[in-house]
């Protein structure tokens, strides 16, 4: 058994994968407002990739500031930057 620690400065994905999920799967993918999820595909695939890793050990998700993030954050804008128009993305 392994710990996985995800670090985010999104309280939207955190808020995501730890509360609204469990809702939106519930009501049919659609908000509390009645609205549709938005970027359902992406969130679903996290939420299966989410399920994998807790199979195998604990996952947490932990809120950090930007601020405290840039490292982190450059990297991923770096790899976006270089694979997201190949895969068909435009953030």
């Amino acid at each position: 058994m392994f710990s996985v620690n995800i670090f985010s400065d999104s309280r939207y994905v955190i808020n995501c994968m730890e509360t609204w999920l469990r809702n939106w799967r519930r009501n049919g993918w659609r908000t509390a407002s009645g609205k549709v999820v938005r970027n359902r595909n992406l969130i679903r695939h996290a939420d299966d990739l989410q399920a994998e890793l807790r199979s195998i050990g604990d996952l947490t998700y932990n809120w950090i500031p930007r601020e405290d993030n840039d490292e982190a954050d450059w990297y991923c804008n770096d790899v976006m930057g270089n694979n997201c128009y190949m895969s068909g993305f435009r953030p």
